[in-house]
């Protein structure tokens, strides 16, 4: 079922109008810019990377000669779903605009599939993850991500996870992705590895963050006003939780009775979170 394309005629679209937003939903595009090859009957045959000119000509003299498109690869898995190759490669031509066909084919060939095949095995299950983060699926795809670690660091997904699990790691608690990301450096590319320390300090942040706002619930049940007037303090200085640091810091007040110091923090709090006349009458 192959479409050799002799001739072809460019067509562009610029996003903000309605013929845009029209092939945006009907191809599924998530990214400018995105080049799609269709057949002369609008068929969608496949994507053309934006690599250099020698990938960009190899990638469209793939695309032309109707190997390995997208109305090829649909026929031959529909004669033979068994057919694992197959399904994983539509899988993969499937994964970035349309995820969760990607994610259905996936899931009924990985049973298929051979865990001692290591690389086939392993490019199953990123695919599985890919889809599910394109899918708003955190949790799920750093759970495959997570596995491929686990069971195939030495494989090419195992390298590759650790550039593409950057958006999940900062959908889930920090502590996972901080054990993920000690687990994953080691195989990243010295070009990565940036990115992936500075998520590694984003990650640090939001655990000390989570931590201060559990030492606040702490004080606040402990009822010791200084306890609790350091904690919303700290909070001030960090502009962490300033609308919890408030409550705390009126607490620790009614508990002080109006100790100056504690009635200072409050005020402080109080013009931060926007209550001004109240931060000055505090001071007052």
């Amino acid at each position: 079922m192959g479409v050799a394309l002799k001739q072809y005629v460019t067509v562009r679209y610029d996003a903000g109008n309605a013929a845009a937003d029209a092939a945006i939903k009907r191809f599924g595009v998530r990214a400018f810019p995105t080049l799609l090859m269709l057949s002369p009957r609008g068929e969608e045959l496949d994507e053309v990377g934006t690599g250099s000119p020698e990938e960009f000509t190899e990638n469209l003299a793939l695309v032309r000669s109707g190997k390995e498109t997208l109305p090829t690869l649909r026929a031959k898995h529909a004669e033979n779903p068994k057919d694992t190759k197959v399904a994983i490669k539509l899988a993969e031509l499937l994964s970035n605009r349309h995820p969760k066909q990607s994610l259905e084919i996936t899931k009924r060939t990985l049973p298929m599939l051979d865990p001692a095949d290591k690389d086939t095995y392993a490019h199953a299950l990123f695919l599985l993850g890919y889809a599910e983060a394109v899918q708003w699926q955190p949790e799920r795809a750093l759970k495959q991500y997570e596995r491929i670690l686990d069971e195939f660091p030495d494989t090419k997904a195992g390298r590759q996870v650790a550039i593409f699990a950057l958006e999940p790691i900062a959908q889930v608690s920090p502590e996972r992705g901080l054990a993920f990301i000690a687990k994953a450096l080691p195989l990243t590319k010295q070009e990565y590895r940036s990115n992936h320390r500075h998520m590694r300090g984003q990650l640090y942040l939001q655990a000390a963050e989570a931590a201060w706002l559990k030492r606040g619930k702490e004080a606040l049940a402990d009822g010791d006003a200084e306890w609790l007037n350091m904690v919303a303090y700290d909070c001030y200085l960090r502009n962490w939780h300033t609308k919890e640091a408030v409550q705390w810091a009126r607490k620790a007040v009614e508990l002080s009775e109006g100790a100056p110091h504690i009635l200072d923090t409050l005020a402080h709090l109080l013009a931060r979170d926007g209550a001004l006349q109240e931060a000055i009458e505090v001071q007052a």
